[in-house]
């Protein structure tokens, strides 16, 4: 479990007659106050309008320690929004200032539509985007935090850091604010399926979400974004968010796109691994045997262990790259690769420059001054290699077959040198 650990603040606590808030009105947070109980608004809405249980006062502990245990079931459906809410409470007072005796100006951004008979409003946070440096986020009102429950402090924070994703959507009202902040609070969120949290957030118009390790859109060109989900509650099929930086098997990935005819559509195996996916302009870098190769065109695909597949037009701004510990790609970018289940590569496009590949000292081959393929066994070792001109270096003898027509070179399980036939025979020996 994810700890809170609550670290020496910079909190700046003044007391003072008046303060009039700055003209840039924010976002605020709002607590139902009566004769001789204070209750959050989200929390309050959540019980008397939707009939929910708020387990937020079942929660020992301090605020602190409640808003942990919140996010920690959030984590099921949404972990990296869970990890980065957790962030943003851990730096939450460090980004606060408290203002005692103080006017704070009503932000009309609530929209509620009842309240308890004697009870009335009052704005407990305001938050605004720092302009200025020293400025803080978000300034809490002393005389109300001062009274306040834990349970309520800590909804009152969590309420906060979604408003702070809410705001980067453009919300205009804290209505679907309040709405999440209860319901991440109550019972209902301990059993919610991963289909139907996509849904809730789509209703709520938050546009991005992480599903399975990745950053997926919920829409895209003001349109629902198409998700597919497998029976068993997998992700299917779902459309990556450009704008993040992500982490598959090892490989560092960064998509971009243009155009609605170039979604970077990821599809995923029932299991939960990636199938493959696709991206407009680039994707990359993948690192392979310690190597760094993107792929201009995003063509990538997995086996269902989790292994690549197939890389598409990979590229690398090096003269001479290297594949593992037996293959060199001379040339700078267009290359496809493919891979066997177990990780060895199948098979490798050129459509620039040649390739050489080098079994050990005593024998290597180079292929092709145009698009040629090189094909392995699923031992690593040579199958073929179809090319215009070529060299075979074998125990110590330099060969150089030069053709007028494209030839294939073939080898035996053990890499040996077989043979070369014109391509009219076949596309690999037998």
């Amino acid at each position: 479990m994810m700890k809170f650990f609550l670290l020496t603040f910079n909190v700046l606590t003044i007391s003072v007659s008046s303060y009039a808030l700055e003209q840039r009105i924010g976002n605020g947070g709002n607590v139902v106050v009566c004769e001789s109980t204070s209750e959050l608004l989200d929390y309050y809405e959540a019980r008397v309008q939707r009939q929910e249980r708020i387990q937020t006062y079942d929660i020992e502990g301090s605020w602190p320690h409640k808003v942990n245990s919140l996010l920690e079931r959030l984590k099921r459906v949404s972990p990296k929004r869970a990890e980065v809410y957790q962030k943003q409470a851990d730096e939450f007072l460090a980004e606060a200032i408290i203002l005692y005796k103080t006017r704070f100006v009503e932000i009309p951004d609530s929209d509620h539509i009842t309240l308890p008979v004697g009870c009335s409003i009052v704005q407990g946070i305001v938050q605004v985007e720092p302009d200025l440096p020293g400025k803080k986020r978000y300034t809490i009102n002393g005389d109300l935090w001062d009274t306040l429950d834990e349970a309520t402090r800590a909804g009152l924070i969590l309420h906060e850091i979604i408003y702070r994703e809410a705001i980067s959507y453009g919300h205009k009202n804290s209505i679907a604010v309040r709405y999440l902040t209860g319901f991440i609070s109550s019972e209902r969120m301990t059993s919610i399926t991963q289909e139907s949290w996509i849904e809730l957030l789509r209703k709520l118009d938050f546009k991005k979400t992480d599903i399975q390790g990745l950053p997926i859109l919920l829409e895209y060109n003001k349109k629902p974004a198409g998700i597919e989900f497998y029976s068993n509650g997998r992700l299917a099929k779902a459309l990556v968010d450009p704008d993040i930086e992500f982490i598959y098997n090892g490989a560092r990935i960064n998509v971009f796109y243009f155009g609605e005819d170039q979604l970077p559509t990821v599809r995923f195996f029932e299991n939960g691994n990636i199938s493959s996916f696709t991206c407009g302009l680039r994707c990359g870098p993948f690192f392979l045997a310690g190597e760094k190769y993107e792929t201009q065109l995003g063509r990538v695909s997995f086996f269902e262990n989790g292994e690549p597949q197939f890389f598409g037009n990979i590229y690398q701004d090096k003269t001479i790259i290297q594949l593992g510990n037996r293959i060199f790609l001379k040339g700078r970018k267009n290359v496809d690769v493919q891979f066997f289940p177990s990780g060895i590569v199948k098979s490798i496009q050129l459509f620039h420059d040649g390739l050489m590949w080098h079994q050990d000292d005593q024998q290597w081959v180079k292929c092709g001054k145009v698009s040629r393929e090189i094909i392995f066994w699923e031992n690593g070792k040579l199958k073929s290699c179809q090319s215009i001109e070529g060299q075979v270096f074998i125990k110590g003898k330099l060969t150089k077959l030069n053709y007028r027509s494209s030839k294939i070179f073939f080898f035996d399980r053990e890499g040996q040198f077989i043979e070369a036939l014109p391509t009219s025979c076949c596309l690999t020996k037998p």
